[in-house]
């Protein structure tokens, strides 16, 4: 998907993003999330903030932190309001005041 997005080959682009939409999962949502981002791949960033957002409270805490800010406002965003996305979106809050 890299590949064919670098070198715009968009049917191939096509057809890896499907491979990868397919391939979401509450464990790597995150990481393909951020990874759909940078190569503009809009079906796998979509699918990955929708297994982001039904599986909330399961993603892994060392990947959240990982994430850009920009990537991690999407989610909350996209986030049930459970007491955790209050939190997180708390602490982004008092962290881009603090800039």
């Amino acid at each position: 998907m890299i590949l064919s997005h670098r070198y715009r080959v968009y049917s191939l682009k096509s057809l890896c993003e499907g491979v990868v939409e397919e391939a979401v999962t509450t464990e790597n949502a995150l990481m393909l999330l951020q990874l759909a981002d940078l190569h503009a791949a809009s079906r796998v960033k979509r699918r990955a903030l929708e297994v982001a957002r039904q599986s909330f409270d399961d993603l892994a805490e060392d990947e959240w932190d990982a994430l850009p800010e920009p990537l991690q406002r999407e989610v909350l965003d996209a986030a049930p309001q459970t007491e955790a996305a209050r939190v997180l979106k708390g602490m982004l809050l008092v962290r881009s005041r603090r800039r």
